[in-house]
């Protein structure tokens, strides 16, 4: 029993560092892509006919689409670390998935006003994930924050 509870903890240390590193990863990359989009925005516009002359609208639609991003990342990593530390029912998380819930939604209305400068069916799709990634946040961060409340009832009846 001692070995199987072993082996349990190893892959889930594995599986944490794995899916951390992922999340850096991720944010790294978004750093980058708000530092070059300046750079980027503009050249990729030259293939885009309908997109002439709108590199500052469309560079400041992607920048607030990247920042948002980075700082659901951010807050993502915030949320890991709890997980890893098996103390992931605690007030901070659900503060998190309310943050990040935010950034959903702005995104979906960054997309939106994505969509009238330039609209695809990638832009329609992309705000209907957004808008179920933000009502799915909402309600994780719902259901944390019962079992926070049950956690802290239990913890003072100890």
């Amino acid at each position: 029993m001692k070995k199987e509870e072993n082996v349990r903890g190893k892959d889930k240390k594995r599986l944490y560092r794995g899916t951390k590193l992922l999340v850096d990863i991720i944010f790294i990359v978004e750093i980058i892509a708000v530092i070059i989009m300046p750079v980027a925005v503009p050249w990729i516009n030259r293939y885009y006919p309908g997109l002439k002359g709108m590199d500052i609208p469309v560079l400041t639609v992607y920048m607030l689409i990247g920042i948002i991003c980075g700082f659901a990342t951010f807050e993502l990593k915030k949320i890991l670390r709890t997980v890893v530390e098996e103390n992931c029912f605690v007030q901070g998380n659900v503060t998190s998935l309310k943050k990040i819930s935010i950034g959903f939604f702005l995104l979906a209305v960054m997309l939106v006003i994505r969509g009238i400068l330039y609209l695809t069916i990638a832009i329609l799709v992309e705000t209907f994930l957004f808008i179920l990634a933000w009502i799915f946040c909402l309600v994780v961060a719902r259901v944390f924050e019962e079992a926070v409340r049950y956690k802290e009832e239990n913890d003072l009846t100890i």
